[in-house]
């Protein structure tokens, strides 16, 4: 490894591809629930289900940003 900056960087990237997939996962299992929720809100565990998924659903969007930021940072450092 000839810079670990530059490494660094390339594993916030495909941590970000990852997130990004999960986010889309996560997203389709929210609509799923959404659309059969009358049919399944009285099944054993839906309410801690669905109240993950949405806490899932809503705090990606910041991981994947602070995720932005600090990769932003690693590369203005790189720079320096």
């Amino acid at each position: 490894m000839k810079n670990p900056v530059i490494a660094f960087i390339h594993s916030f990237s495909d941590l970000t591809k990852g997130i990004s997939r999960f986010a889309n996962n996560i997203n389709a299992i929210k609509d799923g629930i959404e659309k059969e929720k009358v049919l399944i809100e009285n099944l054993h565990g839906f309410d801690k289900i669905y109240q993950l998924v949405n806490t899932l659903a809503n705090s990606i969007p910041f991981s994947l940003e602070l995720i932005k930021m600090i990769e932003k940072e690693m590369i203005n450092h790189q720079v320096e």
